[in-house]
């Protein structure tokens, strides 16, 4: 069993000399992702303010669907920093680089061979969570709407998806971690589901473990809430660390895993 709170502990110790760095780390995709948000907005409030109308007036299926598409692009690099995040925190906890370079080092991991990696781990990530999950419940309400059905039936299933859905995520909560450490040591994947395929496996018995890590941080995501997101500067650096360090510490355990 991994304990959620010697894994908060050994993050706390590790944030002394690394929160700054974690939380450039995280300005970064934020900062991006602020900035894109502002640049399309602009145009409808300059619009409005020009024309005397009102920002939803000017909100057409035309304009919305050019926005729409320029988001989805311009959100595809803020994605992939988000991602690279992962990568930089799984190296400082394991060493603490007087040198590191946050903007470099950021940048450095959704660079090639890494960036295949992220591609498509996270592209069968989502197919096999979408099998799992949604898949299957579309096709009781459709079988319901046609053949009938309790509406607890379809609730009970619904349930039933939530929770595997859940399990699934954690099962796949290590493959980014083990997609870096794969190809910092290898240069490549050995296959597309290599990843996802050692998470799995590094997860059995651990699944509780995984989960009781993150609902030991509901006490600060409500204060985060409560200081109206301010908290999150704090917050954030510190969940990352932990998810790293509990990945470390899963990599202790099984000592027979190889990549």
């Amino acid at each position: 069993m991994i304990s959620a709170n010697k894994t908060r502990k050994a993050a706390w110790e590790n944030l002394r000399f690394s929160y700054w760095k974690i939380f450039l780390l995280n300005i970064i995709p934020v900062g991006l992702n602020f900035i894109a948000s502002m640049l399309f907005s602009l145009p409808f409030i300059l619009g409005a303010i020009a024309l005397g109308t009102t920002q939803k007036a000017l909100h057409t299926n035309g304009t919305d669907l050019i926005v729409g598409f320029l988001q989805f692009f311009v959100d595809i690099p803020i994605f992939l920093l988000s991602i690279a995040v992962s990568g930089c925190v799984l190296t400082l906890s394991r060493q603490n680089i007087d040198k590191f370079n946050p903007f470099k080092e950021l940048f450095n991991r959704i660079k090639p061979p890494y960036l295949k990696g992220i591609i498509i781990t996270n592209i069968l990530m989502g197919l096999l969570l979408l099998s799992w999950t949604i898949v299957p419940f579309i096709i009781v309400l459709i079988v319901v709407s046609f053949v009938g059905g309790e509406t607890f039936f379809t609730f009970l299933f619904a349930l039933a998806t939530f929770i595997v859905g859940i399990w699934k995520i954690c099962q796949y909560s290590q493959a980014i971690f083990l997609m870096y450490d794969i190809i910092e040591k290898n240069g490549k994947l050995d296959s597309s589901m290599q990843a996802i395929t050692l998470s799995k496996e590094l997860m059995k018995g651990h699944i509780w473990d995984f989960i009781r890590l993150q609902l030991s941080f509901i006490g600060w995501g409500l204060l985060a809430l409560l200081t109206c997101g301010i908290g999150a500067i704090f917050l954030v650096p510190y969940t990352d660390m932990a998810n790293a360090e509990f990945y470390r510490a899963l990599n202790r355990e099984d000592e027979e895993l190889s990549f």
